[in-house]
């Protein structure tokens, strides 16, 4: 594994150098922690909010990476998949790939420790290192195949040329990117809009005071004007959301984190409605917490996936970057149907044939 300097044993505590804690990375570690621990406190009815899934897996990724997966891995040769999540390119080179010959270097990296762990477990065959892709701990020109699906350009475009970079001469890059004005940027507006008024009618406070109010009054330790004054804010928040659901299916809008509002909040409502199904206070309100954080992660992941679309000025500096470093390419948007009207997302395929032109 020359090439590369630091291969970090995982560790729940572990923090990366170097790593750029933001809102945004916060919330995609909100994701993966959940996805490792979601039956910690609400069991298998979990509320792990997927991110545009109707979006990113389809007949039109699958048609991508089957032409551009290698058939033989060989011996000597070496593979990457950068910023890989849950490992959606290392999957389908277990897929596509006729032959990984025993001595092929496979790996897959992240800056997220949690997401590595959730890769790790479904391909423990994989080496993995977690890194920042703007302080790569890797030379480069180290690997014949580099590539990405949705990941490398939330990093911005620093990410993407160092990722380009690493591709070794007559090695090849190949990646799925967010687009500027396509559909995934779309649904995430959408999304964005409906997680927004969720959180403005603060019903996972009101729902916290109403729950704590209905046990003291069970108790005999509240009166029941005190019950009846958290009881109606929460109702009255709850409806606001109903409400709002139901005038943006009116004019047609339906955004895909409704359907996630509207179960979250139902299950708040029925743990409220039914309190000695769901243990002692704390544990509930450890619940509620959990949704809660579930939605305002999932508003920064839209935000992050929108601020992550490339546009015309990245795509043509990438160019220019590309132009200078020797590689042929061919970039193009994708559509997920002909009578789309808005590209669903970007590709690029490059081939690092000089080292200089």
């Amino acid at each position: 594994m020359s090439g590369i300097k630091d291969k970090r044993k995982f560790s729940e505590n572990q923090r990366v150098a170097n790593f750029p804690y933001s809102i945004e990375v916060d919330a995609w570690k909100v994701y993966w922690d959940s996805l490792l621990c979601k039956k910690e406190y609400i069991g298998e009815n979990d509320c792990v909010i997927e991110c545009c899934e109707n979006l990113i897996n389809n007949s039109v990724i699958e048609g991508f990476w089957s032409r551009n997966i290698p058939k033989t891995i060989r011996s000597n040769e070496s593979f990457i998949e950068l910023a890989c999540g849950s490992g959606s390119v290392i999957r389908r080179i277990y897929s596509y790939a006729c032959s990984i010959e025993q001595g092929a270097l496979i790996v897959a990296a992240d800056i997220s420790l949690k997401a590595l762990m959730f890769a790790k477990h479904k391909f423990p065959m994989v080496k993995y290192v977690v890194f920042d892709l703007n302080n790569i701990p890797i030379k480069n020109e180290t690997f014949d195949y580099v590539t990405s699906q949705f990941g490398i350009e939330y990093g911005g475009e620093k990410s993407i040329i160092n990722s380009l970079k690493l591709v070794n001469m007559g090695g090849i890059f190949a990646g799925i990117f967010h687009v500027s004005g396509g559909a995934i940027e779309e649904e995430c507006l959408s999304n964005q809009e409906s997680i927004n008024n969720l959180l403005e009618s603060n019903i996972f406070e009101f729902a916290r005071t109403a729950i704590s109010r209905k046990i003291s009054y069970l108790k005999g330790e509240c009166n029941r004007e005190c019950l009846r004054k958290a009881h109606d804010q929460f109702l009255s928040s709850y409806r606001t959301i109903e409400e709002a659901i139901a005038g943006r299916q009116a004019i047609g809008a339906n955004p895909p984190a409704d359907k996630h509002i509207y179960d979250a909040v139902s299950q708040i409502i029925n743990i409220y409605n039914n309190l000695s199904k769901f243990g002692n206070l704390n544990n509930i309100l450890k619940v509620i917490s959990f949704i809660e954080k579930q939605f305002i992660s999932y508003m920064a992941r839209m935000s992050s996936m929108v601020q992550s679309s490339l546009g015309d000025s990245t795509i043509n500096d990438i160019k220019n970057f590309m132009d200078c470093q020797g590689f042929e390419y061919e970039i193009d948007k994708i559509y997920l149907s002909e009578n789309d009207h808005k590209p669903f997302a970007l590709t690029l395929v490059a081939n690092r044939i000089n080292k200089y032109k």
